[in-house]
């Protein structure tokens, strides 16, 4: 996107610069220079941002949507909600799902990155809710942002706990008590 914002950038400038200074010699007093170079590089900004949002938008709608396939053989969805996940200065929207082996994030096709996020139960050694949520395994720390933090720490706790304690799936534990999913 840096390419299309800063080429619209260059030619809103230009163009918006052509205009005024075309029409200058109509008015009966003309504006300076340098007001003319400083509007329309306001003006070519403000092309830059617009144009920039409409790509952005053309490229989500023409990307395929992420496939979900939740749950996986042999796993039980337990619950889903709309969340967003840090990775690097992107807050990536997308939906957060619990089932009875993993916590996954898969976002929507409007972000720049479409890596999905797979945190089998059995590699999560921490989770933290006091600013955000905070899910921490072995050499990462995984940060979403979800309504009720503090119920999504219970449940993916208690899932964590069911998978160490029973690693089949014979008696997995109880639901979470937040977005229970609803069956295909």
């Amino acid at each position: 996107m840096k390419p299309l914002f800063f080429g619209a950038l260059a030619l809103g400038t230009a163009g918006w610069a052509a205009i005024f200074w075309s029409s200058r010699g109509d008015a009966p007093t003309p504006p300076s220079p340098l007001f003319i170079l400083g509007f329309s590089l306001f003006l070519g900004l403000c092309s830059a941002v617009v144009l920039t949002l409409v790509g952005m938008v053309t490229r989500g709608l023409s990307r395929s949507r992420p496939v979900v396939s939740l749950p996986q053989p042999g796993e039980r969805a337990l619950a889903q909600v709309a969340a967003n996940h840090w990775q690097g200065l992107e807050a990536r929207g997308g939906r957060l799902y619990l089932t009875t082996h993993a916590l996954r994030f898969v976002p929507h096709r409007f972000n720049f990155s479409l890596d999905r996020v797979d945190l089998p139960l059995s590699a999560i050694t921490g989770v933290d809710a006091t600013s955000g949520l905070a899910v921490v395994t072995d050499d990462t720390v995984h940060r979403f942002v979800a309504p009720d933090p503090a119920s999504l720490l219970a449940g993916i706790a208690a899932q964590a706990r069911a998978a160490v304690s029973h690693p089949t799936d014979s008696d997995p534990a109880p639901p979470p008590p937040w977005v229970p999913v609803t069956p295909p």
